[in-house]
């Protein structure tokens, strides 16, 4: 009688892992140390909207990204604080930004954005959004944002001028890349960045998941040896 609650409430809890397993989100881009700024940067251009778009074979070797971005100036310091992230301080010219997170599985995925001036934005190398027209509401309410749904389109578009259908997601490491616009000239901005991801199971670096996986089927195995 004991072995069958003992066994019971285990299961409970191999089942408890799987549920966090397969429902949990992950939220990228909380942070500044997250995110690695390239040593590259093109050019802005002098006004109007972003003519010279950065093309997906023209973004930065992962070799640049190798400084830690400022953050908590810039007039994106609103937006930032509306999603609940840190901001990012961006320069003059086109600044490039770089995260990198990894998952089992992916389902949909939230993207919202406070930028100055304009921004385009890149998950496994491909383009997925751009927000180039030259605009001051791109960092206040209601902020440009859009969603990725399970079968690659994209709904829900608020402000972005361009989005693109994706379903490139890699099982393990995926990155995003930020192309960030100001004027040249000495003109200065920043971006905020929160997408978050739902899937059928949670970032292959979730430990107390994994470890609680672990242990529950562990225990079970030990139950079925001592009824034997």
């Amino acid at each position: 009688m004991r072995h069958k609650f003992l066994k019971i409430v285990l299961t409970g809890l191999f089942l408890s892992a799987f549920h966090l397993s397969a429902n949990a989100g992950l939220i990228v881009g909380t942070n500044a140390s997250d995110w690695r700024l390239s040593t590259v940067v093109e050019s802005g251009g002098a006004g109007g909207n972003w003519t010279t778009l950065i093309a997906e074979g023209a973004l930065p070797g992962l070799s640049t990204y190798t400084i830690t971005p400022t953050s908590g100036g810039g007039v994106a310091s609103p937006g930032a604080a509306a999603l609940g992230v840190t901001g990012l301080n961006a320069g003059s010219g086109v600044s490039f930004f770089r995260t990198t997170f990894e998952l089992f599985d992916i389902q949909s995925a939230l993207v919202d954005v406070a930028v100055d001036n304009n921004i385009q934005i890149f998950i496994n190398g491909h383009e997925v959004a751009r927000e180039i027209s030259l605009s001051g509401d791109n960092w206040t309410s209601i902020l440009p944002s859009f969603d990725i749904l399970s079968d690659g389109s994209i709904a829900n578009i608020v402000k972005f001028d361009s989005t693109f259908a994706f379903s490139s997601w890699n099982e393990g490491e995926n990155d995003v890349v930020l192309a960030v616009r100001n004027l040249d000239g000495g003109d200065s901005g920043g971006v905020a960045f929160r997408m978050e991801l739902e899937g059928s199971a949670v970032p292959v670096s979730a430990p107390g998941t994994i470890a609680l996986f672990g242990l529950s089927l562990a225990a079970l195995g030990f139950v079925r040896r001592k009824k034997a």
